[in-house]
């Protein structure tokens, strides 16, 4: 309540709280009183300068009714209750429930919804898309003083351009102009063109390179290219062949690489299941049923929330989360996550020239000093070459400072905004590797979850630590210190390209 003085009336206190939005009364208790009567009430109110409309005098009557029930009062008793302000709500879109439908078959039963309508709805013109709810206006509030609190929102209607229209007959119904892609961003609205390709990619259509969104309505096979400087759509699976997309890639089915193709998306990549597929997304990669034998390297996440990650390699700059880690036959399956261990050989290289220029700049100002506490006694040639040393000095020195400075955005890039951590919710099974930079953990047992693995600083040392996200308890996990090569050697499946040496045979 307020820490305001409270208002009194005999032995009525009324208690308003800070926000001026609520007020309780409460009773002071004396000997031998009788029961309070409703004028006092009142008055008490009224000299707290309440606002007594219909409300509070139904929270009066109330009150008496629960006197007159001789049960004691001991907590206040709410009487007065201010008005919110509403804010209104802008126009919004009500999808036509065909494409609500869609959704859910695109989902089928997996357990997440990846998919979401803007990334799977393709639009013929001329078709309705759904309805505009309509702008709700703003609402003064009051509080329990009866002051008017001003709203301060404006709804807006939604924002349209010249590829939808309203229909003359109802203008909360939307009606497509042009065939495509409907997208919502805030309160705007548009179609983006799309080359919508109904079935399969096969060699009528050929390979696919286009400015657009792309919608593939049934599968692209063994081989061919798809590629989009905006989103690609897939309603069936991608098998063995190169897929790249400027911004999201969504695919109803899986993606089964056989070991060959390639996904690669500057957005997020979302599939139901991934098979021996080779799959990079500068952001997250998400899984809706099952991730085996492929190998995956994001930006962001790795998000599995409800599935397994058997086999493979994973390389997830903020992480992963997951139900399952490894399988009962001990698959191995392999995880890095943070910065990664080519980042890392990158950044061991520009240390070790920084360090040997720096050296060679203290042996350069070593070997001049002495000339340098005497220069008067040098002649102008020794001078000359004295100065040109010192030169040479500072100029390796600026070249080993640029480097630093090259260095550690480096490390800060790789870093990314997250906590880089290990979610799984369910188990770790045996045969099992992770690695933090190069601190590395092989698991040789089940691990229950649900649990985060993550790197924290315990008594001024640096290690992993497992969190019970039950109870919040946290231990330090055996952890080992990996040579660089040997930590290469476990990344070198990143650094292997077999699409790019299929293109190359190709050309």
């Amino acid at each position: 309540m307020s820490d305001a003085p409270v208002a009194t009336c005999d032995r009525i206190v009324v208690e308003v709280a800070d926000d001026l939005m609520s007020a309780s009364i409460r009773v002071r208790a004396r000997d031998n009183d009788a029961p309070p009567k409703p004028e006092e009430v009142v008055n008490a109110l009224t000299g707290a300068k309440l606002h007594i409309n219909d409300a509070v005098k139904k929270r009066v009557r109330e009150f008496f009714k629960l006197v007159s029930s001789g049960k004691p009062i001991t907590e206040p008793f709410l009487i007065a209750e201010g008005q919110p302000v509403n804010e209104g709500k802008d126009e919004e879109l009500v999808w036509d429930p065909s494409y609500k439908q869609e959704a859910i078959d695109w989902q089928g039963d997996a357990s997440i919804n990846y998919y979401s309508l803007n990334s799977i709805v393709t639009v013929k013109d001329g078709t309705v898309i759904g309805t505009a709810s309509p702008v709700v206006p703003p609402k003064d509030g009051m509080n329990v003083k009866g002051e008017v609190i001003k709203a301060q929102g404006t709804p807006q209607k939604l924002l349209i351009d010249d590829t939808i229209q309203r229909s003359p007959d109802d203008p909360c119904t939307l009606i497509s102009v042009v065939a495509g892609r409907v997208v919502q961003t805030e309160n705007k609205l548009h179609i983006n063109e799309v080359l919508h390709i109904a079935g399969d990619l096969d060699f009528s259509s050929g390979n696919v390179d286009s400015t657009t969104d792309v919608y593939i309505g049934g599968s692209i096979p063994d081989r061919f290219q798809a590629k989009s400087a905006k989103t690609i759509t897939v309603k069936g699976t991608i098998e063995a062949a190169v897929v790249e997309a400027e911004g999201d890639i969504t695919v109803r089915g899986g993606i089964v690489g056989r070991n060959e193709g390639r996904v690669y998306a500057k957005g997020n990549v979302n599939a139901k299941f991934f098979n021996e597929a080779d799959v990079a997304a500068e952001g997250n990669v998400l899984v809706g049923k099952q991730l085996m034998n492929s190998r995956v390297r994001t930006g962001g996440r790795l998000i599995a929330e409800c599935t397994a990650v058997i086999g493979g390699h994973v390389c997830a700059r903020s992480g992963i989360e997951v139900a399952v880690l490894g399988s009962e036959a001990c698959t191995p399956t392999r995880v890095f996550f943070g910065a990664s261990p080519d980042t890392l050989k990158h950044v061991a290289d520009i240390d070790a020239d920084i360090r040997e220029a720096r050296q060679k700049a203290r042996q350069i100002t070593e070997k001049i000093q002495p000339l340098l506490d005497n220069m008067k006694r040098l002649t102008p040639a020794q001078r000359e070459q004295a100065t040109e040393f010192v030169f040479k000095a500072e100029e390796i020195t600026a070249n080993a400072d640029e480097k630093e400075q090259r260095r550690n955005k480096l490390l800060e890039e790789a870093a990314g905004a997250d906590l880089p951590r290990i979610i799984v919710s369910k188990i770790i099974y045996p045969r099992v590797t992770i690695s933090l930079g190069r601190r590395t953990v092989a698991f040789d047992e089940e691990l229950k979850g649900p649990i985060t693995i993550e790197e924290r600083k315990i008594k001024n040392v640096t290690e992993f630590v497992i969190v019970n996200r039950l109870t919040g308890s946290v231990y330090p996990i055996k952890s080992m210190q990996v040579p660089m090569d040997d930590l290469l050697a476990d990344f070198a499946p990143f650094m292997e390209t077999p699409a790019e040496d299929q293109e190359e045979e190709e050309a």
